[in-house]
């Protein structure tokens, strides 16, 4: 082994008799494949960690981090969604948008979901059960935009990302589920990218503040 001194540490220790140890200690408490040494049995004074047994997680206190998603939040954002909410979804997205990799845009996806709509919620339904994208599904396409005519310098572009409606319509049914909870689980003070609320409202208490303390305080009081 080469390339770390922690192995080669381990390559200069003496040993009498060849045997299989597993090492070195991971995060879970397993080495990852291939991560075995052959070498000699070690010296006494030498200790080496076998195999390490998993330790129990300690229990989150409630009082230190409380809980903010109950059960039945857990059991919304993982139930399987319906025919109706994939098609809401699906005609929720805009008819112009730009194609993605594959070619095919939210406009034929509405125009022909009489014939494709059980192949799509076939395909939801998948990737709820635990299913994993097909590398053409998460594929995107990188677009530079011009912020100007003539342009010529990168800083004069704008890059999208253009991804499939396939990939939309998930991200859909997602954020329709944690919109729902979203503001149990942020706090108050976030105030960017939350409806409602506005990122000035931090800068402006911000300067609010910085008066405050700035402010001469005349006789004492």
């Amino acid at each position: 082994m080469e390339g770390t001194g922690f192995y080669k540490t381990i390559d200069d220790i003496p040993f009498d008799k060849t045997i299989k140890h597993e090492a070195f200690l991971y995060g879970d408490g397993f080495p990852p494949r291939g991560a075995y040494s052959t070498y000699n049995e070690p010296p006494e004074d030498t200790k080496f960690i076998a195999r390490a047994e998993p330790q129990p997680v300690d229990p989150i206190r409630p009082d230190i981090i409380p809980r903010l998603v109950s059960d039945e939040d857990n059991l919304q954002l993982n139930r399987i969604p319906t025919l109706a909410e994939v098609r809401e979804a699906i005609f929720s997205i805009d008819p112009d948008s730009v194609a993605g990799p594959d070619g095919f845009s939210s406009h034929f996806f509405q125009e022909c979901w009489d014939i494709i709509s059980d192949d799509v919620f076939q395909a939801v339904l998948d990737f709820f059960a635990g299913g994993h994208f097909p590398r053409g599904f998460s594929a995107t396409s990188i677009v530079l935009i011009p912020k100007r005519d003539n342009a010529c310098r990168w800083s004069e572009f704008r890059p999208i990302s253009l991804c499939t409606v396939f990939n939309k319509l998930v991200t859909k049914l997602l954020n329709s589920r944690l919109s729902n909870i979203l503001p149990q689980i942020i706090s108050a003070p976030q105030s960017g990218f939350i409806p409602g609320r506005l990122i000035g409202d931090n800068i402006l208490l911000a300067q609010e503040l910085l008066h405050t303390l700035d402010t001469k305080v005349r006789g004492g009081g």
